[in-house]
Formats: structure tokens, C-alpha cells, sequence
């Protein structure tokens, strides 16, 4: 593939599409910004002041009762616009993923993807919840 067929361009950005396109969890792109792991965070308190010092507006996180909940909102405001070449997040936490169905192996979170290219969420692919009782709970 020539250079032309690999590469597209937006605005002033170049994005490279050749492969392997960057995979991450979302837990690791929010750890790499609060510069610890989220499960070292006792209650959703400690995390959500770990977020206010990260740069994360108070506002935005007051009122959010749950770890998973926090780590989506910080993803958000601190993560998302930094995706600028094509980067799969995976294992999004199961609060803010009410139709997909839990990880296999990593407890409280979900088989859920999204692709993201310029900062933006360009695709999002679960394995879909079929089990009734699971998804009347979340």
C-alpha cells in the first residue's frame, strides 16, 4: 500500500491508517492520567478526588456514585480528545455498558470496544447481554 492509500488527513492532522491500530483498555489510558491504578482507590470518593487533581472539572463528577461510572467520566474529559490515530479502547465497566455482556475474565467489566480517530468515537461494538435478569439489574 502506497503512502497516499495509508494515510488521510483532517483538518491539519494526519492519520494514519496502516496497521496494527493501537487496543487499550480503558482503565489503562484513565491510570496513565491519574498516574495510578483505579482499583489502589479505596471508594469512589478517593477516585473522584484523584480526578478533581487530574485536571477533571468537579462538576462533571459530582454526584457519580460508582468507580466504573468515575473512570467512564474521567475517560471522557481527560482521554477521549488525545485519540488522535485509530485506538480501540476495550473493557468498558459494566455501569456505563448496560447491553453488553461482562468480560470474561476481568470482573465489573464488559466485551465492549470503540474505535476513535481525531479524538472523536467513530465505531462502537459490544457482545450483546442476552441474559434478561443481568441486564433488569444494571
Amino acid at each position: 500500500m502506497d503512502e497516499c492509500a495509508s494515510t488521510a488527513y483532517f483538518q491539519d492532522t494526519s492519520i494514519s491508517l496502516s496497521k496494527p491500530w493501537r487496543r487499550v483498555s480503558m482503565h489503562q489510558l484513565v491510570e496513565e492520567k491519574l498516574g495510578t491504578s483505579v482499583s489502589s482507590f479505596n471508594s469512589a470518593d478517593d477516585l473522584r478526588k484523584a480526578a478533581i487533581d487530574a485536571g477533571v472539572e468537579g462538576a462533571i463528577v459530582e454526584g457519580v456514585e460508582t468507580t466504573g461510572e468515575l473512570v467512564a467520566k474521567i475517560f471522557e474529559e481527560l482521554c477521549e480528545a488525545e485519540l488522535v490515530q485509530p485506538t480501540f479502547v476495550t473493557d468498558y465497566p459494566k455501569e456505563v455498558s448496560p447491553l453488553a455482556k461482562p468480560h470474561r475474565a476481568l470482573d465489573g467489566l464488559t466485551e465492549r470496544f470503540e474505535l476513535y480517530i481525531v479524538g472523536r468515537e467513530t465505531a462502537n461494538a459490544f457482545s450483546e447481554l442476552t441474559d434478561p435478569i443481568d441486564q433488569r439489574e444494571r
